[in-house]
């Protein structure tokens, strides 16, 4: 069996494992905790640890999934291609549309293990698609992160930067009212505590005397970080020697 087959098993053991622990948590989590976000303990008011691991879980098996997936292929298999004359920026964008596909995947799995394991859970009668949307896209760029990290660093680094930024940005979403922190650690947006889609109005934090712009604007912002991602990696392709 190769890594990818132990990657996808090790994903879906992570998908159950935290429907099971917020299933058993007992502070009456959202159906689609995953995406929704999960409610700080009342009693603490204070985000648990466990509470963190669990609600990232998925996301770093994600990360660790698709680690490589630039140097593996590009400067791997991509030699080839680029010896037959193959264009290097049509190969990073045929890997980043294959990426999105899987993740797709990833995500329709989660979605159905959290639609078919209701019991025990609060009915989310919210926008699901406008949830799992954010949460798609914070992923995306977050693996684009990743993806361009490793045009010019070993795919362990890469992996261990990308997982440490994750974790960070959902542990600052709740320690910081700083809105250029929340722009910059922008997956504690979309993954944690909440997700910015079920937020009526704009969140309150100051950006010099001004709030955070609102979820239509913030996932233009992340699409256009992912497109900038996606050209920064093509333009390090092909100034690298490859061959």
């Amino acid at each position: 069996m190769n890594r990818n087959n132990y990657s996808k098993i090790l994903i879906v053991l992570s998908i159950v494992f935290q429907n099971c622990y917020f299933h058993v948590r007992n502070n009456e989590p959202y159906q689609y905790i995953f995406a929704v976000g999960f409610r700080i303990n009342e009693e603490s008011e204070t985000v648990l640890p466990l509470d963190i691991l669990a609600i990232c879980l998925p996301v770093i098996f994600f990360i660790f999934y698709f680690s490589g997936w630039y140097t593996d292929y590009v400067e791997g298999y991509g030699r080839l291609l680029i010896i037959r004359n193959y264009s290097r920026t049509r190969m990073i964008l045929n890997q980043c549309c294959r990426m999105a596909v899987h993740l797709i995947l990833f995500q329709l799995i989660i979605t159905a293990v959290y639609h078919w394991h209701q019991q025990g859970f609060t009915p989310f009668s919210g926008s699901l698609l406008q949830i799992e949307t954010g949460y798609f896209i914070t992923i995306y760029v977050l693996l684009l992160f990743q993806f361009f990290l490793e045009t010019w660093m070993p795919v362990q680094i890469a992996s261990l930067i990308t997982n440490l930024y994750l974790i960070s940005s959902v542990i600052l979403q709740e320690q910081t009212v700083s809105g250029w922190v929340k722009l910059v650690f922008i997956p504690g947006n979309f993954i944690g505590t909440h997700n910015y889609a079920l937020i009526p109005a704009v969140l309150k934090t100051d950006i010099e005397n001004s709030a955070l712009p609102g979820y239509p604007a913030l996932m233009l912002f992340e699409i256009a970080v992912g497109v900038l991602l996606i050209i920064f990696a093509i333009a390090v392709c092909r100034k690298k020697d490859i061959l």
